[in-house]
């Protein structure tokens, strides 16, 4: 009995201490897939290493061309942090030219700072434009301003920098910058210029004479006596006797007996209601258009935890038999927003098409003929809402782009933002717009128009 105690007691520690190492083992790939998205790199031409840098002097003008290579993904969106050590280096007057050919839209900068130049470029509205193969970003141009003393320096890429992609395995949040490669620069002192000497002519002595003016003094008048005017006393004027008061008579108050309300009685009619589950893009458990499962990046937190949304309902002739609006609200456990929409009690017993939507985003069918219930809860399959329809017109097209451009605001402020037009561009709801915002709505414009 004590032996089978034992083995009892060692089996059970074995299973304790194998089941933690196989949930850690199972745990290890995952993370190796999440990361292996990231293959896009950054580097500068000359590639000069620093047991080979590239030689300047001081006063020199330098060029660095940004590549960027894309590996497995696909580059829509490039911010670039340049920096250099100011007490060698200072921007030249025109400090970064983008390759317009490939980069055509400038969303921020440049941006000169102190050590560093930061901008922000992408392919512009044109999903197909993306990146797909090693690609000239833009010229970094320099000046030198002090020796190396023979220790070269290095200009590289600051930990801003960032690549998002439109690649189907990526996701729109996600940086899929994985290397950047600085270059080395050597400075040698710049060589001093000839100077000539001439013989000068030797000069005579000016004398300048300076005339001596005397100065007569004047004699100012004597002050005249001052005259003191005495004031004339006004008459006092005395009150006599006391004032009379006469009281005032105030109506009195009519008491009227107080009538006891017969209650009515009242029918509750229940309402027919719709229990929507909607998912939307960018936030919570929901991907985009690319890459609808994968929502490893989407804001899990959003600002904006409750939204109106718009129901359509159309009978078996598609006719629009009634619309109504309500109000859903994100689930944190469930990653999407849910709701009961009051549709009152006009709508007969029938099978019906179901439409929602949602002030920024495409509208959607319902899949497949619903069965209402009058007077009772009827559950609607979920449905996934596509992000993009700034303008609330049901399309997703360059007024909407150009909206977004205009509220984007990562490195300088916005450009041409109203407070509405923030909070309807900001598409991951996190407070901010900005690259992520931006990619996603490419991401989504492969749908243009809703239901």
């Amino acid at each position: 009995m004590k032996y089978k105690k034992q083995i009892i007691i060692a089996s059970l520690l074995v299973l304790l201490i194998a089941i933690p190492a196989t949930l850690l083992l199972m745990q290890k790939p995952q993370e190796t897939r999440s990361r292996a998205g990231a293959s896009t790199t950054l580097s500068y031409t000359p590639n000069a290493s620093d047991a080979q840098p590239l030689q300047k002097a001081v006063g020199d003008s330098v060029a660095f061309d940004v590549m960027v290579s894309p590996g497995t993904n696909l580059p829509s969106l490039v911010k670039l942090e340049m920096q250099y050590d100011p007490s060698l280096f200072e921007p030249a007057i025109n400090p970064f030219t983008v390759n317009a050919s490939a980069f055509p839209t400038i969303i921020e900068g440049p941006v000169i700072l102190n050590d560093r130049i930061l901008i922000s470029v992408s392919i512009g509205s044109d999903p197909t434009k993306a990146i797909q193969q090693l690609t000239k970003v833009g010229t970094l141009n320099l000046l030198t301003k002090a020796p190396t003393n023979g220790a070269p320096t290095e200009v590289s890429f600051g930990t801003k920098s960032q690549v998002l992609s439109l690649a189907q395995t990526d996701n729109a949040n996600d940086n899929v910058l994985s290397t950047t490669t600085p270059s080395y620069v050597n400075i040698m002192p710049a060589i001093p210029p000839t100077i000539e000497t001439s013989a000068t002519p030797s000069l005579s002595p000016t004398i300048e004479i300076t005339p001596t003016v005397t100065l007569v003094p004047t004699q100012l008048p004597t002050n005249a006596p001052t005259v003191t005017t005495a004031p004339t006393p006004s008459p006092t004027i005395e009150l006599t006797g006391s004032p009379t008061i006469i009281p005032t008579v105030l109506p009195t108050e009519m008491i009227n007996p107080t009538e006891i309300p017969i209650p009515t009685p009242t029918f509750t009619v229940l309402a027919t209601k719709l229990a929507l589950n909607i998912f939307i893009h960018g936030i919570g458990n929901s991907g985009d258009n690319a890459n609808p499962l994968d929502f490893a990046f989407s804001n899990k937190l959003p600002q904006n935890p409750a939204r109106e949304v718009t129901v359509l309902i159309y009978d078996n002739r598609n006719q629009l038999s009634i619309t109504k609006t309500g109000i859903i609200t994100y689930d944190t456990n469930s990653g999407s927003f849910k709701g009961l929409i009051d549709i009152g009690n006009t709508l007969a017993l029938g099978d019906y098409t179901v439409k929602i939507k949602e002030s920024t985003h495409l509208r959607r069918l319902v899949p497949g003929i619903q069965k209402i219930n009058p007077q009772a809860t009827n559950v609607i399959p979920d449905e996934t809402l596509i992000a993009g329809d700034i303008n609330d017109d049901n399309k997703i097209n360059i007024i909407d782009y150009n909206t977004i451009v205009d509220c984007y605001s990562d490195l300088l402020p916005a450009a041409s933002c109203t407070d509405a037009n923030k909070v309807k561009t900001d598409l991951d709801d996190n407070g901010q717009v900005n690259q992520f915002d931006y990619n996603l709505f490419l991401r989504e414009i492969s749908v243009q128009t809703g239901n």
